[in-house]
Parts: C-alpha cells; sequence; structure tokens
C-alpha cells in the first residue's frame, strides 16, 4: 500500500519470535507468535456469510454495503463504518480519521484469547510509527478489541468506540493490518489507480461481494496517493483469489499474471506513508551500529546488539550478567536527542531493568554530554525525556544483571 488517502492503507511487514527464559540459567525455548503468510480468508466481518445489501451515502456518493443485523452497522468486507454517520460531512474520508496527537486509545476485552498477538501488534505499530497505544480510563473514542467470528475493524477514529473484531486464527498479522483499518486505512487494491496494475476479474467474485473490490474513490472517499506504484506487498492487498466464487483468481497484474501476498509487517515505504499521516520525531537509531558489553551465550544472531535496532519488538538483544551491562547505539551524527524509548522485553519471569541510566555521548569512548538516572520499572515503549545533542546513546545498568531490551528509539532532529 503505497497510497494514503485521507483514511490511507498501508501494508505491515512484521514477523515474530518469542523467546521465554529461566530467570538465572537462561535457558531458551523458541515459538512463533506469528503466521507469516495469514489466514487471509477470515479478514472478514462475517467469513462465509453474505448479509443484506443495501446503498448509503458516503460524502454524497452512493456506495453498496452489507448489513448483518445492526442496522447501524454498515459492513465491507473487514470494513466496518457507523451508518448513522454515513451522510455527515464528518465521515472518515473526508476528515481522515486521525487520532489527535498520535495517540490510540485502546481496551482489550476481559478473557480474551491469545492477547500475546494484540501486544505484539501493538509493539510493532510502536515500534515503526510514532503512534502511541494507550490503554483507556474513561476516554469516549477507543479502540476495543474484542473476539469475533472473523477478523474485521471501523476505518479510522469514529469519535466514540469502535470494536476491532478477532476470531481465535486471526494472526498477529491480521491484528496489524486491523488496527491499519482503525488508524484509517483502506485495502491497497482500493488505490484510485488501480487499474494501471491490476486487473479485477468481477465474473470469478462472489455474489453480492463485488463491492469489496470497489476503489476508495467509488466509495465516496478523497484522498492522495502517496506513492507512484501499486504494492503487491502490502498487508493491506488483498490475496489473489480473495472472495472468489470458482477457485479462480478475482485480482490478477495488469499483464495477467499472479502475484504473492503477506501478513508479516510494516514496509519501509508503509512507514514511511504511515509517518506523514501521523509525523512525528524521526527514530535515528533504527539499523543503526550497536554495541554492547557482552553477548548471552556469545550467541549474536539471536542474542546481539543490532536486535535492538532493527525495529521488531519480538527480538531482543542479551547480555551476560554482570556488572553494570550496557548497550549502546551509534547515531553516526550529531543529533538533537528528544527523548528515548525503550520496550523491555517482553514475557520474562522477571524485569531487569529498572535502575539503570541513559547516557548521551560525543562519540564513542568520548565526552559524556548528559546521564539520567531511570528509576522505574521500563515497559513498551515508555519515553524518557533526554533533550540533549550528541551522537552515543547508551543504556547502562547501576547494577549486577542481564541487560535485554526489545527495542530502542531514539527520536529527535539529525543536526546539518
Amino acid at each position: 500500500m503505497k497510497f494514503f488517502f485521507k483514511p490511507q492503507m498501508i501494508y505491515l511487514t512484521m514477523f515474530t519470535t518469542s523467546l521465554f527464559v529461566g530467570c538465572e540459567t537462561e535457558t531458551f525455548e523458541s515459538e512463533s507468535s506469528l503466521s507469516q503468510n495469514g489466514n487471509f480468508e477470515i479478514e472478514e466481518a462475517y467469513p462465509d456469510q453474505t448479509g443484506k445489501l443495501h446503498s448509503i451515502l458516503l460524502d454524497g456518493e452512493e456506495v453498496m454495503v452489507e448489513n448483518f443485523g445492526d442496522n447501524n452497522v454498515s459492513v465491507i468486507g473487514d470494513m466496518l463504518f457507523y451508518t448513522d454517520n454515513s451522510d455527515s460531512t464528518k465521515s472518515v474520508g473526508r476528515t481522515g480519521g486521525r487520532w489527535p496527537n498520535n495517540i490510540v486509545y485502546y481496551e482489550i476485552q476481559s478473557g480474551m484469547p491469545n492477547q500475546a498477538r494484540i501486544r505484539n501488534a501493538i509493539g510493532h505499530w510502536e515500534a515503526n510509527t510514532a503512534l502511541r497505544f494507550v490503554k483507556r480510563t474513561n476516554q469516549s473514542a477507543y479502540v476495543f478489541f474484542q473476539k469475533g467470528g472473523g477478523c474485521s475493524s471501523f476505518v479510522g477514529r469514529t469519535g466514540r468506540k469502535q470494536t476491532i473484531n478477532l476470531a481465535d486464527g486471526c494472526s498477529t498479522g491480521s491484528t496489524i493490518h486491523e488496527i491499519g483499518h482503525a488508524i484509517g486505512l483502506y485495502h491497497e487494491q482500493s488505490r484510485k489507480d488501480r487499474d494501471r496494475f491490476i486487473k479485477v476479474l468481477f465474473g470469478n467474485i462472489q455474489s453480492g461481494k463485488e463491492h469489496n473490490f470497489q476503489t476508495y474513490v467509488q466509495r465516496g472517499r478523497d484522498g492522495t496517493e502517496n506513492t507512484s506504484t501499486l504494492d503487491f506487498g502490502s498487508i493491506m492487498m488483498y490475496s489473489p483469489k480473495s472472495f472468489s466464487n470458482n477457485g479462480q483468481p478475482t485480482i490478477t497484474k495488469v499483464d495477467g499474471s499472479s502475484y504473492s501476498t503477506q501478513r508479516n509487517g510494516l514496509s519501509s515505504a508503509d512507514i514511511t506513508g504511515i509517518n506523514k499521516m501521523y509525523p512525528g520525531n524521526t527514530n535515528l537509531a533504527a539499523g543503526k551500529p550497536s554495541f554492547q558489553s557482552s553477548t548471552y551465550n556469545n550467541d549474536t544472531n539471536r542474542f546481539g546488539p543490532s536486535k535492538t535496532v532493527d525495529r521488531n519488538t519480538n527480538n531482543f538483544s542479551h547480555t551476560n550478567k554482570q556488572n553494570n551491562a550496557w548497550w549502546e547505539v551509534d547515531l553516526g551524527f550529531n543529533a538533537d536527542i528528544k527523548d528515548v524509548q525503550i520496550w523491555n522485553r517482553a514475557d520474562c519471569c522477571q524485569n531487569r531493568l529498572t535502575d539503570f541510566d541513559i547516557k548521551v555521548y560525543d562519540r564513542r569512548g568520548g565526552r559524556q554530554i548528559k546521564s539520567i538516572r531511570i528509576n522505574e520499572e521500563a515497559r513498551r515503549g515508555k519515553s524518557y525525556d533526554v533533550n540533549a545533542r550528541g551522537r552515543v546513546v547508551r543504556i547502562q545498568l547501576r547494577d549486577r544483571n542481564f541487560l535485554h531490551m526489545a527495542e530502542v528509539r531514539v527520536n529527535g532532529t539529525r543536526v546539518r
């Protein structure tokens, strides 16, 4: 998805590996918490069902939707819309359905199965964009993750409680996809210029499902393409046989050939587009050279320092148990560092990042410019104000322990 209309769409790329350890012996067992392919078939609000077709007005345009019993909720595939807002100038497409201050408030249904997929999906969004997900207290506009019969979401901020519905088979990748809808994104094949890149074979589409293949312009939405080409690798892209009535493709490339789809995570182009929708400080540390005082079991493949700047909160760096263990990143240039965000390793037997320093240096092994002591538990994207100019950022424990972190963002601007 390279086009970001006002509720734009995006695609994501993420694979995850969860590792479980004992507190002292540090024995590891790996398991995948995200399906790389995803179950695209259940990325519908009501899989294998056809609702009552009817039309609604979206910004003055007549649009076909389905209804499954709730007269105030209209359905297009896995996208949900409140019908009582559909004929208003405040509808998602015209306002962009943006979340103010880049904050998405959310709540998870009590007893929701496999909540790790939600945490992992949120972690992926936070590690790659300027969006922040905050647990709701008394906010009236928020996302409510709940168990459903399929995977579905309202599109954009609705100004009230809005659900993301997840069946048991909805993977982490599908959850990322549905969050994409909630922040204001449509599907990649809905680009207004899609006919330059794909053919939609309406003869192969299930009866009553043709409306799922409308462009966002045909749905009464406006917007701008921020990239020049359709992205077949978008996590928001339909698979070639979506809603097929005969096992044959419903979408091909414009030359008639097929393509592959994925449900892994955000691509660099998607990150660029989303950051235009939700601008914020640039993460200066992503992919930069990083170092640590030691590596657990000398296994740099799994636990090396680069795992903390790879934009994947399911990988982590890990030192041996030692005095004042440290990790640092060399930005490669002087920067005005606004803040540092830390994702501690999730699902561990013990949080070991509770008493540490954030230090800024003018170069590796050089002059210390600033040191900030942190006496609290560092958890999922916690932000610490730094407000210093420097090149190297170090996280250093103040006691004897292991240091392991899932991700570190250094937010700020390069000094030119």
